[in-house]
């Protein structure tokens, strides 16, 4: 799983998490949700890189693996960092295909 550095940019710019989730205009409890999530929501991301001052590659803590990186799905936006999580993301795809589909 990639784990996103806001604890330690928080520490590197004077802020607590409460005060982060202050600026973002959520709870203390949503922001350590979102630190604990599998994935989350690209509008998540980007407003913790906003708040933060930082690009969005600046918020990934990269842990020697090859395939790094974030899918966007609807607007839910996906961890990927090993073949495992490319199949998982592949299976949410194809579930939602399906959904859309039994939806008509």
């Amino acid at each position: 799983m990639t784990k996103l550095r806001v604890k330690e940019l928080c520490k590197e710019k004077g802020l607590t998490l409460a005060v982060l989730a202050d600026m973002m205009g959520v709870s203390a409890s949503a922001v350590t949700q979102y630190l604990k999530s599998d994935n989350i929501s690209s509008a998540t991301l980007v407003k913790f890189a906003d708040v933060l001052g930082v690009k969005l590659d600046d918020l990934v803590i990269r842990e020697g693996c090859n395939i790094n990186g974030f899918v966007d799905v609807d607007g839910q936006l996906f961890r990927i960092n090993k073949k495992e999580d490319v199949v998982n993301l592949l299976a949410v795809i194809e579930q939602k295909e399906n959904d859309r589909t039994n939806m008509r």
